[in-house]
């Protein structure tokens, strides 16, 4: 027949196009994010947000993890110069994560599994010897495997490291405290 044609099944190619005001398979324009962002920083509490914002706590998290991703994208590679060591206690029991801070620029610059030597270790081997020398200041507790890890990777670390006010107030309060047990003993004799 003159003008006819077939029907056909449409095609099941789907074709995506980047867009520069949004992530690629993101829900949000980048400036949304941004407010989202902005609203968790303040709230400081993911449900929070989510209530003021009405998003799911699946996208406030997909929102924090892609603005971490870029903002580890942007980083430049260099430990900063005062930095802080700890471990944080998760869940019940004894499970610790060490985590690497600057002090100065108040950001989370580290992350690992255990607290080991090798955890924190994995921190400094990312980092050039020169750029290691870089490093004025360290402060932890007196947990022995970041003071070993810090005197093998930081050069001069000996007169780098400095102990949390926290822990030397407690081992201070200890001598106090056994001291005084004794003279208590010696008095009563």
């Amino acid at each position: 027949m003159p003008g006819f044609r077939a029907w056909s099944a449409p095609s099941t190619e789907c074709l995506q196009v980047k867009v520069p005001w949004a992530e690629a398979k993101g829900r949000f324009t980048m400036l949304m994010e941004r407010l989202i962002i902005d609203v968790l920083r303040e709230c400081a509490t993911v449900s929070g947000t989510c209530r003021l914002m009405r998003i799911s706590w699946d996208e406030a998290w997909n929102v924090m993890d892609r603005a971490v991703r870029r903002g580890q994208a942007r980083k430049k590679a260099t430990p900063a110069r005062y930095l802080g060591i700890d471990e944080k206690a998760f869940r019940k029991g004894h499970d610790y994560m060490t985590v690497v801070c600057d002090l100065l620029g108040g950001t989370v610059e580290f992350v690992a599994q255990d607290r080991k030597t090798e955890s924190l270790g994995d921190y400094y081997r990312q980092f050039t010897a020169q750029q290691l020398e870089r490093i004025r200041a360290v402060a932890m507790d007196m947990w022995e495997p970041y003071f070993k890890a810090t005197i093998k990777h930081v050069p001069d670390a000996a007169h780098k490291i400095v102990h949390d006010r926290f822990h030397i107030m407690q081992h201070v309060g200890q001598a106090v405290d056994k001291v005084r047990r004794q003279e208590h003993r010696e008095l009563l004799r």
